[in-house]
């Protein structure tokens, strides 16, 4: 459930150029934008930027290219001692941090130090209430230090500390009591082993949150299997068109005449910037040699899926393919808990949506969208749950599976004219979920209805809609 901004800022330092490739600086290119041909864009924009990130991205692999052949290295020659496999991992994850940061980003390691202090005294007092102690104290202090911090130096970090502060969070959560108020009956890992994991380069940077146990997991990715060299150079290409894309040529595209297809188009060059963190994501996790239980052929280790994004069945499928290991912690970790305490799904959907927002920091249009998301899903699900049990049709949200036991189904009756009208309804869902998807992400774009400048700018975007999107789930509901 993170939808946006959640690596927004990883500023790197003099030593790679001040490349600053989340900041929304390096995503104006007004001066070019004014270009009248495809190869004037290319030429003004495209290459200059492609030329910007290629340092950066050499710079990621090669820390995590790095830590997987040291890892690989001291895991033949000394099998048995693991301390040495956290430390290659801490060793490697502060260099990348220091060629990224320099030394801001030593306020997280500071953090973290704080954190499994905290671990450890609620851990000695054996208190059944760890993981979420852990939980509210660490995304507290986050939100202290965006506020005290000057703005420019937290947003360098921001990035890095909401992906340190998720891996904290679950490792309380596992080496903590159990759901049923037992404590874990595993040992809790030492201070190096935790440093390991919340620094382990292939992931510090950009993310995606993995667990402990992916982490720890001695079976790696070989460097031997030459597939690794497909996926890597798959996801930086797909990485640089899609950072294009945002960067350049929907830019170039947007035109003033037609509200929604600019709406659209400047919602897409958002999206488009959360693909191209993701993608790059995946091509370091790929290098690091994390395994994948389900590897995709030419990606490798998953992270997004844009396709189910653009052309979603609902916006809860949208949800759980925007980025997928945080949608799996925020359900492990956050939804599931908070339904065994409170027994009600709305409460669980929507405070953690909350937590997802109060992850982001003090971003009232994250918290906009979020909160708008959490009330537009629930509205959906219910609704479609509602249709499909009365017309015993498969209207849900999810798409049917094998055992899909409705009688109206398409995929055991394809072309009869009752599952024509079920794939009818069905698509209509699906346009409503990419209208809404637009709705939603003007909110992250700027000036895309006006360049007048508003009290209230934020809610002012959709003022201009009519505040279309909520009322038709209103309707809905």
């Amino acid at each position: 459930m993170d939808y946006y901004y959640e690596y927004e800022n990883l500023d790197n330092s003099e030593d790679i150029g001040e490349i600053d490739i989340s900041s929304e600086d390096y995503y104006e290119y007004s001066g070019y934008l004014t270009a009248e041909s495809f190869k004037d864009i290319c030429y003004t924009c495209a290459v200059p930027s492609t030329t910007q990130i290629g340092r950066y991205i050499i710079v990621v692999l090669s820390c995590s290219l790095m830590y997987h052949l040291l890892r690989s290295l001291l895991e033949n020659a000394w099998p048995s001692k693991e301390s040495l496999h956290h430390l290659s991992s801490m060793v490697c994850g502060f260099v990348t941090l220091y060629l990224s940061l320099s030394y801001d980003w030593l306020i997280v390691l500071l953090l973290c130090l704080l954190a499994y202090t905290l671990i450890l005294i609620i851990s000695y007092y054996k208190s059944p209430h760890e993981g979420m102690g852990v939980a509210i104290f660490t995304i507290a202090i986050q939100l202290a230090c965006e506020y005290f911090m000057k703005h420019l130096e937290w947003q360098k970090v921001r990035g890095v500390q909401m992906v340190a502060t998720m891996k904290t969070i679950s490792f309380a959560f596992d080496f903590g009591a159990k759901d049923t108020g037992e404590r874990s009956t595993v040992k809790l890992p030492d201070l190096l082993s935790y440093l390991g994991y919340v620094f382990c380069p292939t992931t510090c940077m950009l993310g995606p949150w993995m667990p402990y146990s992916l982490y720890n997991q001695k079976q790696r990715t070989s460097l031997k299997n030459l597939h690794w060299l497909l996926w890597t150079f798959t996801n930086v290409t797909l990485a640089v068109v899609f950072l294009n894309l945002s960067n350049c040529f929907i830019p170039w595209l947007r035109s003033d005449d037609l509200l929604w297809l600019r709406i659209y188009l400047d919602a897409l060059a958002v999206r488009c910037s959360h693909y191209f963190i993701s993608f790059l994501s995946q091509a370091t996790v790929v290098v690091g040699g994390v395994p994948s239980q389900k590897p995709d052929y030419l990606l490798g280790y998953k992270i997004t899926q844009p396709l189910n994004i653009e052309f979603p069945r609902s916006l809860h499928s949208l949800v759980r393919c925007w980025n997928i290991p945080m949608h799996q912690w925020l359900k492990k970790y956050m939804f599931r808990k908070l339904q065994i305490a409170y027994g009600s799904y709305f409460v669980s959907l929507l405070f953690t949506y909350v937590i997802s927002a109060l992850l982001h920091g003090f971003h009232a249009k994250v918290h906009l969208v979020l909160l708008s998301l959490a009330g537009f899903t629930y509205i959906e699900n219910s609704l479609r749950a509602t249709l499909a049990h009365v017309y015993d049709s498969c209207l849900e949200v999810n798409d049917c599976n094998r055992r899909c036991t409705y009688t109206h189904c398409p995929r055991r009756r394809k072309w009869s004219s009752d599952t024509l009208l079920v794939r009818f309804i069905n698509l209509m869902f699906s346009n409503l979920a990419i209208l809404n998807l637009a709705y939603l992400g003007v909110m992250m774009s700027d000036n895309s209805i006006s360049n007048e400048i508003h009290k209230y700018e934020d809610l002012w975007k959709w003022h201009r809609l009519n505040y279309i999107g909520h009322f038709i789930n209103l309707i809905m509901w």
